[in-house]
């Protein structure tokens, strides 16, 4: 299923992306189920945290497993 959605989020340049997203209206209404990503994820770099809709790969710190390095991958 693919969707759009445009919002205006109306923050300066040099706040994170993840504070972007996080106060975003996108972010809220997915919080509280106003939309519905059903089994699918929005998928983020790592400078998202892992939620319930926000997918993110494992931190690489040398010790992954091969499962955890395909996941990534």
């Amino acid at each position: 299923v693919t969707f759009t959605l445009c919002y205006s989020l109306g923050e300066v340049g040099s706040v994170h992306d993840s504070t972007v997203f996080r106060r975003s209206v996108l972010h809220q209404r997915m919080e509280t189920g106003d939309i519905d990503v059903g089994n699918g994820h929005l998928i983020g770099d790592l400078a998202y945290p892992l939620s319930t809709t926000v997918m993110v790969a494992y931190r690489n710190s040398g010790n992954l497993t091969r499962k955890q390095e395909r996941f990534n991958a």
